[in-house]
């Protein structure tokens, strides 16, 4: 089912065919729902092409990062924040030798806590990059960070991991109670 990496997209909606459906197994899967769908040989993915605004494109369960100091090391979390400062890109030298890009912003939330988020790898040159921009120009965005990994660096903290998913200036309700 490799084939449906390319194929499959964020936020995008589609009828699965031939799966099965089980008891999702937590060890392998932090999202938060009870069960998953096992796909097979057999298996049919296709897009849904639907202009249904009844179906949300996101769904979110944000926590505050007031609360994040009480998160368990090693959960994934969702935090959504203003963006209040964005660092330069850095390389970091891993002990195998390989070079990862990492980028550190500064977020803040409605606890008015704050938080700095490190983004790894392609995260730093996509929206690392573009969060910089609009931080430069004086946009004030709004970023979602998705499946944030709760890690200890000078305090409790998260980064991301290659399967996060981020968000810059989403159109939910969070977005504009942030901003009012």
């Amino acid at each position: 089912m490799d084939s449906l990496h390319d194929l499959v997209q964020v936020g995008q909606v589609y009828i699965v065919s031939n799966g099965t459906i089980e008891v999702s197994n937590l060890a392998y899967n932090h999202l938060n729902h009870s069960f998953e769908i096992l796909l097979f040989s057999a298996s049919t993915v296709s897009q849904f092409i639907h202009d249904d605004r009844s179906i949300p494109s996101h769904r979110f369960h944000f926590m505050q990062i007031s609360s994040l100091k009480l998160a368990p090391l090693n959960s994934i979390v969702n935090v959504i924040g203003v963006v209040s400062s964005t660092y330069a890109t850095s390389i970091v030298h891993r002990s195998d030798d390989s070079k990862v890009p990492k980028k550190t912003i500064s977020l803040w939330d409605m606890s008015v806590s704050s938080i700095d988020v490190t983004l790894w790898g392609a995260h730093c040159h996509t929206e690392g990059r573009k969060l910089s921009t609009l931080h430069m120009e004086c946009a004030i965005p709004i970023f979602v960070i998705k499946g944030g990994w709760v890690v200890e660096f000078n305090g409790q903290t998260t980064r991301t991991i290659p399967t996060t998913y981020l968000v810059i200036n989403p159109y939910i309700v969070e977005t504009r109670q942030l901003r009012e």
